[in-house]
């Protein structure tokens, strides 16, 4: 994907400033290297803040340039490969655009607000305020700034060597699982299945036909075909991504699980190794096995712990979760811009990435590469592309409550498990007290098979008071450590989210063609921000707190 330059601001005809513009160029060229390979440059233009003279530039070519113009703009198809036409009034709608769009923002300014009607410093203000890097050149005396964090930052070559390096990065592809698969894991996986299918709470599975996002059933009209042509291309990277964190999403739910009901299963071998020789000396068996059998169950005890501190120094499982983060991600990222960027809306991908510039330039290669020449954003297909989020927000909304239903049942079930058992190990615990110092006031005579009496009752109680605590910490560990909590209140937090945009959505609708284009950059950031960035971090967040590092 070509390096996204949009410029803008007057140029001299001749000059050290121009010299300077050139001297730019030549290093942002230099350091992406495409004669070795590396991404060209694309122009971003205006009319609106773009002097004509950029057009000519050496080594600026036609096809190289891709103008923004909005409505009564001058026809600029004899200067630019590729065109966005949106019917709006309103610069700064177009500004946003290339700002959103653009790697960097190079502008010639002369420092006065009121050149070409402040367009030049308009364009700055926009890129300060999306946070796209900006490097500015003073009209005046030729000197070179970066606009950050103030508009007049030195300015660092390094910096904007690191931008274009940055941009070499190639477009992630979906990382897969790798390695044998651990047996433990495997039976902990169908563990968890059978829990969840327990509490019919197993997420079903979704045919590809009605999985809304994967239907072919709808398409742009003919005359937009090169739009279609770049929703379908989304369509099979989103997939692609899909499937592999779907793959790799097993196996670690059941390290989730196993990291859950171990401390149980540690705890019955514990009291196996404990309580054996004296209970089952009931049974008239051997010291003997009775020994091998207690000294089997502190053995496994050991070794079950074993497993966890190996389990969490996994090298392979740490890479695998890293994976499925990255995969599970991008999907979510494909999922909303397959929704936009076809009909010429334009996300601001900074937030999505978390400042990550060789992500976003490799989201940009997948979701940009197939776009057509000619790209109209008007009322009508303002309202085409609203009928499709509608769509996309009402199926998230389903599965989010759904979800939300499903995980619902599960918490009822552990809640008042835990809450009953809890209660029963509370009272055994205070019973067992009572029954030690019972006796030992007042020794219990006599036999039960071979075992003593005394000593069988305060091994019965000892291991009673043991298991049935561990036994109601079973429950909540299910509850906090397999995220089923917090799982249902990231689904319902979304709903609530998704349910408020969908009001917005159906607002627009109501205005059919009517549709201001003016709102679609700000529904595109409503969208990133609910359904990626919030959401999305909000389960990254969970995934990390719970990493395996931390059984």
């Amino acid at each position: 994907m070509a390096f996204q330059l949009a410029v803008g601001g007057r140029l001299p005809e001749a000059g050290p400033v121009l010299d300077a513009v050139r001297g730019r160029l030549g290093d942002i060229l230099a350091w992406l290297e495409p004669a070795s390979g590396g991404p060209g440059v694309q122009f971003l233009m205006s009319p609106a803040y773009t002097d004509e003279r950029w057009a000519s530039l050496p080594g600026v070519d036609r096809e190289d340039v891709f103008c923004f113009c909005k409505r009564d703009d001058p026809d600029w198809s004899a200067r630019c490969g590729k065109t966005l036409w949106e019917d709006t009034p309103l610069r700064g709608v177009l500004g946003e655009a290339m700002c959103d769009r653009a790697d960097l923002v190079l502008a010639v300014w002369d420092e006065d607000v009121t050149e070409i009607s402040g367009a030049t410093w308009e364009l700055i203000q926009l890129a300060h305020k999306e946070r796209t890097p900006c490097l500015w050149l003073s009209a005046r005396t030729g000197a070179a700034y970066w606009s950050k964090e103030s508009y007049y930052e030195p300015l660092s070559d390094e910096g904007l060597k690191k931008l274009c390096t940055a941009h070499k990065a190639r477009a992630p592809e979906p990382a897969l699982a790798e390695g044998r698969r651990d047996p433990l894991l495997a039976l902990g996986a169908r563990l968890r299945r059978r829990f969840l299918r327990k509490y019919d709470a197993l997420k079903p599975e979704t045919a590809p036909e009605e999985d809304h996002i994967l239907q072919d059933g709808f398409s742009l009209e003919e005359e937009r075909a090169g739009s279609e042509r770049v929703r379908r291309g989304i369509l099979a990277r989103y997939s692609r991504f899909d499937s592999a964190a779907i793959s790799l999403n097993g196996e670690y739910q059941a390290v989730l699980y196993w990291r859950a009901i171990l401390p149980f299963v540690a705890s019955a071998f514990l009291a196996v190794g404990f309580y054996a020789e004296p209970l089952l000396s009931v049974t008239g068996m051997g010291s003997t096995p009775r020994a091998v059998l207690a000294g089997t169950g502190f053995l496994i005890h050991g070794l079950l712990n074993l497993y966890v501190y190996f389990l969490s120094r996994n090298g392979s499982i740490q890479r695998k979760h890293q994976a499925f983060l990255q995969n599970r991600y991008i999907a979510e990222v494909l999922r909303v811009l397959v929704h936009l960027v076809p009909y010429g809306v334009y996300a601001d991908l900074r937030d999505v990435c978390g400042g990550s510039e060789e992500l976003r330039a490799g989201l940009q290669e997948m979701t940009l590469a197939d776009e057509p020449d000619v790209q109209r954003l008007d009322g009508r297909t303002a309202h085409m592309a609203l009928v499709h989020i509608h769509e996309m927000l009402a199926d998230q909304i389903a599965y989010h409550k759904a979800a939300a239903a499903r995980l619902q049942r599960v918490l009822d079930q552990l809640d008042k498990l835990y809450q009953l058992i809890f209660k029963l190990g509370f009272a055994l615990v205070i019973l067992r007290g009572f029954l030690q110092f019972y006796v030992c006031v007042s020794p219990i005579t006599g036999k039960i098979g071979a075992a003593d009496l005394n000593s069988f009752i305060r091994s019965a109680a000892n291991m009673i008071a043991l298991m049935v605590p561990a036994w109601a910490a079973y429950f909540s560990s299910k509850i906090s450590l397999c995220n089923f909590r917090f799982d249902y209140d990231s689904h319902v937090r979304t709903e609530d989210s998704l349910d408020d945009l969908l009001a917005q959505v159906d607002t627009l609708l109501a205005m059919e063609d009517a549709v201001p284009v003016d709102v679609m950059n700000n529904l595109s950031e409503e969208l990133v921000r609910s359904m990626i960035v919030e959401d999305a971090l909000a389960w990254e967040r969970k995934y990390q707190s719970a990493t395996v590092t931390q059984l």
